[in-house]
């Protein structure tokens, strides 16, 4: 991602113009600066964050801002992420929270009053820093509380909270980017639990879908190109497109593979295996290391275990991931062989894909939305061409 940046400096008011790929935005320098803060009580919130002009939208409108006890701070099913809460942007946003403070003249998290849990409030927007908070301590914070003035029903007030939800976070200088697959997720839940995307009764068509597009405020953050893909994925998808998606960090990871009893980890594992736990975004220069391993493996009468996982949250590149990094192994097995042959001048019998992946053990940690919800932490991928 290319950007530019350049600034006008008047000594009341500080704004940055940041340029991203041909998409200009406007932010005001006052948003960026910090303050420390004590767990027990609500931040300080200046008077220019709590007199800035609130931005609805046609099903949203601004209430009123509270100091709330972060208890009574829930979240729903509304979050409109693919990827859903991601635990390593939470921990470095705790980070960040401890160590450079929070924005007293930041926008705050905008919450909706909870009609299934009295007294209780629902994220909209802001549901990493809110997931920080919570996990750091923090007792009290400042929100935003706005109102569903629509009258479509529940399913049409969560969509709208859900497109609210994207629009807000698409304006924030400093947030997790939204990502197509995140897009695509929340367009199509919107039609599965509406049977629209932009309006009430209106078709799901190129036209409608752009509406909402624009809506979400999508087109101030993704390129002409991303946009036209984002709709066609959304009017034709796959069996795997928008599904959501688990992320994984390295302390989730170990405890999932210490609940598996000593069947899957690194190194040592039970019946005779050796486990290997890779990470295949790069599956093009790791994969001639896997075969290393798998070698190395053998020699020690070792039966190599490979567990994958993916650091992307599109579910398609997620399984293309893996299949490339597996792919890649029996290559690297083929050029071998081939050196083999250049050096000795002895030619053996290639293995088969079967023959070759018959000596190892593959499996993927659950990511994908009906992997790791049918309470299997691991799931068996078949191979490419195997």
């Amino acid at each position: 991602m290319d950007c530019n940046i350049r600034g006008v400096y008047p000594p009341f008011l500080l704004t940055i113009f940041v340029k991203c790929d041909n998409v200009s935005k406007s932010y005001n320098i006052r948003d960026t600066m910090k303050r420390p803060f004590v767990r027990e009580f609500s931040p300080k919130v200046s008077k220019f964050a709590r007199d800035r002009q609130r931005h609805g939208t046609k099903y949203y409108g601004f209430k009123h801002t509270i100091d709330v006890d972060l208890d009574d701070v829930i979240f729903s099913e509304n979050d409109p992420r693919a990827d859903g809460i991601d635990p390593l942007h939470v921990d470095n946003l705790e980070l960040n929270l401890l160590t450079a403070g929070y924005e007293e003249d930041g926008e705050l998290a905008i919450v909706k009053e909870s009609k299934r849990s009295i007294g209780k409030y629902e994220v909209i927007d802001q549901h990493h820093l809110i997931s920080a908070l919570k996990k750091m301590g923090q007792k009290r914070w400042t929100v935003d509380v706005y109102v569903y003035t629509g009258s479509y029903g529940e399913a049409h007030e969560w969509a709208a909270a859900g497109d609210f939800g994207l629009a807000t976070n698409n304006n924030h200088l400093l947030t997790k980017n939204t990502s197509i697959a995140s897009v695509v997720h929340a367009g199509l839940k919107k039609i599965n639990k509406c049977g629209y995307i932009h309006e009430p009764g209106t078709p799901v068509d190129e036209y409608n879908v752009r509406e909402w597009v624009k809506v979400c405020k999508h087109d101030q953050v993704f390129s002409k190109g991303k946009l036209t893909e984002i709709v066609n994925k959304i009017l034709h998808p796959t069996k795997l497109a928008g599904a959501k998606i688990r992320p994984l960090c390295n302390e989730v990871i170990d405890r999932i593979c210490a609940s598996s009893g000593g069947s899957y980890g690194t190194g040592d594992l039970n019946n005779g295996y050796y486990g290997f736990i890779v990470k295949t975004d790069n599956f093009a220069a790791d994969g001639p290391k896997g075969y290393n391993q798998m070698v190395n493996c053998m020699q020690l009468n070792k039966i190599p275990c490979f567990i994958t996982y993916s650091g992307k949250d599109d579910a398609e590149k997620i399984v293309s991931n893996h299949e490339g990094y597996f792919e890649k192994m029996f290559k690297t097995y083929e050029k071998h062989m081939e050196s083999v042959h250049t050096f000795h001048g002895i030619k053996f019998p290639l293995l088969t894909r079967g023959e070759f992946f018959g000596k190892l053990r593959a499996v993927a940690i659950g990511q994908i939305e009906d992997e790791w919800t049918t309470g299997d932490e691991f799931v068996e991928r078949p191979f490419l061409n195997a």
